[in-house]
């Protein structure tokens, strides 16, 4: 839960858009096997889930967070909880 640093040191109003967690991501996986988006296939980590990071990645650095600019640049921080 960075984000909030990292607005204070960018001087910037960061969105959602600006922020992922690995249950957003399951969930748009399980929405779009449910609507039948993998065509009955199996649902598996290499390539829907890593995909659907590198999508939303996409999506960030070409339509931009609240300010719909393109990004120069898209930060990732990839992280977790110690102990993990």
């Amino acid at each position: 839960m960075d984000l909030g640093t990292y607005e204070r040191i960018l001087n910037l109003n960061l969105s959602h858009a600006n922020f992922t967690t690995a249950g957003q991501i399951y969930t748009e996986i399980l929405t779009r096997e449910r609507a039948g988006g993998y065509l009955g296939r199996d649902v598996q980590m290499i390539p829907h889930v890593t995909g659907e990071v590198k999508r939303r990645l996409r999506q960030l650095a070409i339509e931009g967070g609240k300010n719909g600019k393109q990004a120069d640049v898209v930060f990732v921080e990839v992280g977790g909880t110690v102990g993990d």
